[in-house]
């Protein structure tokens, strides 16, 4: 055995653990790449990193104990003897954990070993979570009220200045973490610069779950009774591409009862737009080939916010103090429509 060898059996390597929350009480097989690609993406930051740390997942089953398990992983991470270096949280559920739990984990794990990934704090609100800059723990999340916002003006665009509808009804999708804050972002993209009184949309919403199967169950009953009454609806918003698909396989199905209660105008039957939120490829392969109903996705740059998380991650291997004015990382949100040059 050569001495660079020797040196590396007897160096004891970094653990990182990793993890995760399911953010739905259904069970739900039909679920898109999100989790996989991050997780993916983050294998291979982390296996680039000086020593090699290693990378341990843990993901809690999907159910109503999915918190509590969530908790365990991490109060055993926490006490265990053999601590780990760093601890990542994706995402954090501020409703069922914040309270109760995070502020005593931050005490006892210190700062330099627990990192938030799409935690769902405002910056404010971060800068508020604890005063002292040695409790606050790091984190890295798409900003889901700019991202909204583009999700807002795209629908605008489509709906006020090409399609020229006046008082568009629109169905808003609500999932768990982050619905309130891409929702709000949503509506203030849709004023836009401020609507006339002849522009102004109705919105109905729903509840997903952030689940493909909990999305179709609460829409489709709202879709045919559209449908019957011949209300017609102008445009979706699911705050996740999950919902989004979920969305469209309905619309797809009941397509022909849909074009048979609104008759086209001018030869093209003016269907229902329908725009996600994360960039996932299973929804943006749908945009490529010009969707009937798929239009757009807020795209979050997963692999930036990756990259970003890594760098984090490094500097808490190392036990390199971060400055508070760079542990909130947001990353700015885009349209997948501007992103790839496609117009209205």
């Amino acid at each position: 055995m050569d001495l660079l060898s020797l040196f590396r059996t007897k160096t004891a390597r970094k653990r990182i653990l990793f993890v995760s929350t399911s953010t739905t009480a259904v069970d739900d097989d039909d679920t898109n790449d999100y989790f996989a690609s991050m997780i993916a993406e983050l294998a291979i930051r982390v296996q680039d990193l000086p020593g090699e740390p290693e990378l341990l997942i843990r993901v809690p089953q999907r159910g109503q104990s999915a918190s509590a398990q969530q908790v365990a992983f991490v109060e055993n991470a926490i006490g265990d003897s053999n601590p780990f270096d760093c601890i990542i949280i994706s995402p954090v559920d501020r409703d069922k954990l914040y309270a109760d739990h995070l502020a005593g984990w931050i005490e006892r794990a210190g700062h330099n070993r627990l990192v938030f990934l799409d935690q769902g704090f405002t910056k404010d609100e971060f800068k508020e979570f604890l005063d002292d800059d040695v409790s606050r723990p790091p984190c890295v999340q798409a900003d889901w009220v700019q991202g909204g916002r583009v999700a807002g003006n795209s629908m605008r665009q489509k709906l006020f200045e090409d399609r020229k509808i006046g008082y568009p009804n629109i169905v808003l999708v609500k999932g768990l973490i982050g619905s309130p804050q891409r929702i709000e972002g949503f509506k203030e993209g849709m004023k836009g610069d401020g609507l006339s009184a002849a522009c102004q949309p109705s919105y109905y919403e729903i509840e997903g779950q952030y689940s493909k199967r909990s999305a179709r169950e609460s829409f489709e009953p709202y879709l045919l009774d559209c449908i019957k009454k011949k209300r017609s609806i102008d445009g979706v918003f699911a705050t996740n591409d999950e919902m989004a698909l979920a969305i469209r396989d309905a619309l797809a199905k009941n397509k022909d009862d849909y074009v048979a209660a609104f008759q086209p105008t001018d030869g093209r039957a003016l269907l229902p737009v329908v725009i996600g939120f994360d960039g996932m490829r299973d929804l943006t392969l749908h945009i490529d080939r010009i969707d009937d109903f798929i239009y757009d996705t807020v795209y979050v740059g997963l692999r930036d916010q990756i990259q970003q998380l890594a760098g984090i991650v490094e500097k808490v291997l190392n036990g390199t103090k971060i400055p508070a004015a760079q542990k909130f990382v947001a990353m700015k949100c885009q349209s997948y429509r501007s992103l790839k040059g496609m117009g209205v």
